[in-house]
């Protein structure tokens, strides 16, 4: 009996191991009595169901393991719904997997088979629906069975509208955790002056403000209007992310968030885009700097320069990511500020990545790059401990030719005139201006930190020319060499640092840097170099993906 449980012990270890779901499959099929730990371990590993097609298995597998036996699967604890059906339906027709026009228009009630799923979940956790509003109106019951789950911790919605709205508000569970996405317009819904509420984000929440910690609201609009109800209030939110949303008052988010610590704002807009004469964004400062209430000192802020410029933000803030859209001289006005505002100790600066802004700046050139915080105040310079650059190469010039210039050069910068440094790198020029900074980042990508295993796991095909072009030069070109004597440069320019950090594509390089009379430097491991990363709080940050629900397009 002994050796029985021993044996079965090493079979359930050998499956928790497993992390493909082809490979637990195959697990399941060499031995009936390996059937219940595989389905197990496949719940365990949280459902992605991404076509109707696979709905239909997924609820074939629950019910013959769960529903017909009148089991609870407590295992599953994560479900993601992201069925786009038009486009599920569009795929059909081209695959010609069915020629029946019944059966096509049965796709969308197949929604329906998670009804019964749903009931036998009673301990899932954390809920995603893509296309939520489409989902909800193929089967009224659809809302009421997610409704009635208690043990939600985190929801995660796209697509909004009447349906979105009232599941969102009648949730039995007490959610923690929620991101909801206003961007994609649903067709047939009642106008705001039906229903007034239908896209005040925060009124949406209320029934969970006693609970929520982390609050991620994209494309909503938070403007004025909700600044006179007084029960707005969301106290014990933490962590809030604001994309893409129409925000023209701090104060708005101020009092619905009053003790975040963590505060992401990208894109933030202060108009429609519609307003004669348009709105001046130093106006909306002013007002918003005459607001006298600012948070208390947050632990971490990533925004747009212009974001944080304009809502007037001069908290206090440990780690500080901002990301410029473009590198004329009022960008980097507006950046001066905002580091006098808001003094951080830990500063990365992003550039180059935001496709949708297709016309980035030619101006940006390794001149400007050395002299991006001369004029800041002395006591705001001496505040930076850590300083991380993460330049987007592939937005830098069309002609990829001249990366190869830059690689030769000792990673020296380059913009479209051909400017080059002779004298001193552009890097260690800046980092001279940093007096007390003892730990240093670079990262030089494609894409931006978010987009990175997309961009990884694309074909050729799914990139633009000059991108392939780009990829191939930063391999070939950024080898030991030229970051070692990139490396040698800083030490030798920078005296205050002792940790340098060199991020290029898929390569990492990590030095430590001795302060003795020669600033001698010494290679480190990948593994210990994350270590020291890590404990300095210079992870690169990955936030959400912004611009896309999925992959990067990058050809846009």
């Amino acid at each position: 009996m002994a050796s029985q449980i021993i044996v079965g012990d090493v079979y359930y270890l050998v499956c928790e191991q497993l992390r493909r779901r082809s490979d637990v499959s195959a697990f399941m099929r060499s031995s009936r009595s390996f059937h219940p730990l595989g389905v197990t371990r496949l719940l365990k590993m949280g459902v992605y169901i991404s076509t109707s097609k696979e709905l239909v298995s997924f609820y074939q597998f629950m019910k013959r393991n769960f529903i017909d036996k009148r089991k609870t699967a407590r295992q599953l604890t994560e479900l993601t719904i992201a069925v786009d059906w038009d486009e599920d339906r569009r795929d059909a027709m081209a695959a010609d997997m069915s020629s029946d026009c019944e059966s096509m228009q049965d796709l969308p009630s197949r929604a329906s088979l998670l009804i019964p799923v749903l009931g036998c979940v009673t301990n899932l956790q954390r809920l995603a629906i893509d296309f939520c509003e489409i989902f909800l109106e193929c089967d009224d019951q659809l809302g009421h069975a997610i409704a009635s789950l208690t043990t939600l911790r985190e929801l995660h919605i796209k697509c909004h509208g009447i349906c979105t709205y009232e599941l969102v508000a009648n949730l039995r569970s007490s959610l923690r955790k929620v991101h909801v996405d206003f961007g994609d317009e649903v067709p047939n819904q009642p106008g705001e002056d039906h229903v007034p509420d239908l896209l005040d984000p925060l009124r949406m929440l209320l029934p969970h403000q006693g609970t929520l910690l982390e609050v991620t609201i994209h494309a909503a609009d938070l403007a004025e209007r909700l600044l006179t109800p007084n029960g707005y209030i969301f106290p014990q939110v933490h962590t809030l992310v604001l994309k893409r949303c129409q925000v023209t008052a701090r104060e708005v988010i101020m009092n619905a968030f009053p003790n975040v610590n963590r505060l992401e704002l990208f894109c933030v807009e202060v108009g429609n885009g519609q307003e004669d004469p348009p709105v001046d964004v130093d106006e909306v400062r002013a007002v918003n700097l005459a607001y006298p209430k600012q948070w208390a000192p947050l632990d971490f802020v990533y925004a747009n320069v212009d974001s944080l410029f304009t809502l007037g933000f001069r908290s206090r803030v440990g780690r500080l990511d901002v990301a410029l859209w473009e590198f004329k001289e009022v960008d980097i006005e507006h950046l001066r500020m905002v580091l006098a505002d808001v003094q951080p100790r830990r500063l990365v600066v992003q550039w180059g990545y935001w496709d949708a802004y297709l016309e980035l700046s030619t101006e940006f050139s390794p001149e400007r790059l050395g002299k991006l915080f001369v004029g800041v105040d002395e006591r705001v310079i001496n505040e930076i401990t850590h300083f991380g650059l993460d330049l987007g190469l592939k937005n830098l010039t069309e002609d990829p030719a001249l990366y190869k210039v830059c690689a030769s050069l000792s990673c020296r910068t380059h913009c479209t005139n051909h400017y080059s440094h002779n004298d001193k790198d552009a890097v260690a020029q800046l980092l001279a201006t940093l007096l007390h900074v003892r730990c240093f980042a670079f990262r030089l990508h494609a894409v931006a930190r978010e987009y990175e295993d997309d961009f990884a796991n694309a074909t050729p095909e799914d990139r633009e020319d000059d991108t392939v072009d780009t990829v191939e030069v930063l391999a070939a070109g950024f080898g030991d060499e030229v970051l070692a004597a990139l490396a040698t440069q800083i030490a030798a320019t920078a005296q205050s640092v002792t940790l340098l950090c060199f991020f290029v594509m898929s390569r990492r390089v990590f030095w430590r840097v001795a302060r003795d009379a020669g600033g001698s430097l010494t290679r480190i491991g990948e593994e210990e170099g994350e270590r020291l990363m890590a404990a300095e709080g210079m992870r690169w940050h990955c936030p959400s993906k912004i611009w896309w629900p999925g992959n990067p397009e990058y050809d846009e």
